[in-house]
C-alpha cells in the first residue's frame, strides 16, 4: 500500500522541485584553492555569477576576506593561484591564454 501511495504522489513531488537552469549557473563555486606551507593561511578564487575574485582566510577561525574587487563579468578567468610559503603573498594570473598554447 505504501509503495502504491508513493507512486501516486511521485509526479507531484518531482514537479514541485523544478529548479531553473539559471539557479545552477549563478551558484558560486571555487575553481581554485591553495594553502601556505607554513602557518594557517589559505587563498581561493571564487566565481560568483561570472565575477571572479580572490579571497584569503587565516586560521583558526578562517574568516574570509576579499582580496580583489573585480565587480563585473568580463569573462577573465583566474588561474595559477598560489600563496607564498609564509602566507604573505598571493599570486595569480587573470585573463590570457590558459591552455598553454600561446601560438595563434
Amino acid at each position: 500500500m505504501r509503495k502504491l501511495l508513493l507512486l501516486l504522489f511521485l509526479p507531484f513531488h518531482l514537479s514541485a522541485q523544478h529548479i531553473p537552469y539559471a539557479a545552477y549557473k549563478n551558484y558560486p563555486f571555487p575553481p581554485g584553492l591553495c594553502a601556505a606551507a607554513k602557518g594557517s593561511r589559505i587563498a581561493w578564487a571564487l566565481d560568483e555569477q561570472g565575477k571572479r575574485n580572490i579571497y584569503v582566510a587565516e586560521g583558526p577561525d578562517y574568516t574570509p576576506r576579499q582580496l580583489t574587487r573585480f565587480n563585473k563579468d568580463d569573462g577573465q578567468e583566474i588561474s595559477s593561484l598560489c600563496i607564498s610559503d609564509d602566507g604573505k603573498w598571493v599570486v595569480f594570473v587573470r585573463g590570457g591564454e590558459h591552455s598553454g598554447n600561446w601560438d595563434t
